[in-house]
């Protein structure tokens, strides 16, 4: 075994490899919910405008599910000496595993999209598939909180910030479903439904969403990459 085989590309080329052989298959599964969705709380003939809500949802579902899969392995019982002894470096191995999933997370939300063009769930009679970009980087922010979740030591503010996060993020779920049902189809506008606020302040919301997922994930890599003494927990 040569220098070689610890240079950080080949480190990351090789657990890559590894974590694709593992996993690959499951995101054609996760597929499957992607398109499921499309049938799950759907009101045909109800509006000419489909909300495509649900499948973004499910597929943020399978990528916490995915994620835990993926990362939770790596942090079980383990200590610091064991670390040190393995044939990569800690932090090669957190972007290797990220790498895949934001690769997973893009092929799922393509597979939505073409749902949408395909008009699933739609009977043949639904016109028009609204996409939300902040339900577009929803599968994103699911999987930099569940790593979150995996790799940060689960304290008590811990728990108190991500109790906190969690009922933000229902409130705003809950405030989102009622504006979008104080703008109902009606005949004066050829049961055409308004978008519940304007395009640009959703693009801005999925912005500051993609900001979020970026500033936890360097958070959490830099706090796993502190983690070198005692048990892993």
């Amino acid at each position: 075994m040569t220098t070689d085989y610890y240079d950080a590309r080949r480190q990351f080329r090789r657990i890559l490899a590894l974590d694709w052989s593992l996993h690959a298959w499951d995101f054609a599964y996760g597929s499957v919910y992607a398109l499921i969705g499309f049938f799950v709380f759907r009101r045909v003939g109800y509006s000419q405008v489909y909300d495509v809500i649900g499948p973004f949802f499910l597929v943020s579902g399978f990528m916490i599910y995915q994620t835990w899969h993926v990362c939770a392995p790596h942090t079980r019982c383990a200590t610091a000496f064991y670390y040190f002894n393995l044939p990569h470096h800690r932090h090669i191995a957190f972007y290797a595993h990220l790498a895949l999933l934001s690769l997973g997370g893009l092929w799922l939300v393509a597979v939505v999209l073409l749902g949408c063009a395909l008009k699933l769930g739609g009977a043949g009679i639904t016109a028009h598939y609204r996409i939300h970009p902040e339900m577009l980087v929803l599968p994103f922010v699911a999987v930099a909180s569940t790593m979150a979740h995996v790799y940060l030591i689960r304290g008590w503010s811990y728990w108190a910030k991500a109790a906190l996060l969690f009922i933000v993020a229902c409130a705003w779920f809950v405030w989102k479903l009622n504006l979008m049902d104080d703008y109902p189809p009606h005949s004066s506008n050829n049961y055409w439904p308004e978008r519940e606020m304007a395009f640009g302040a959703q693009l801005c919301i999925a912005g500051i969403l993609l900001g979020g997922v970026c500033c936890l994930i360097e958070k959490v890599r830099t706090n796993w990459q502190r983690r070198q003494i005692g048990g892993i927990r």
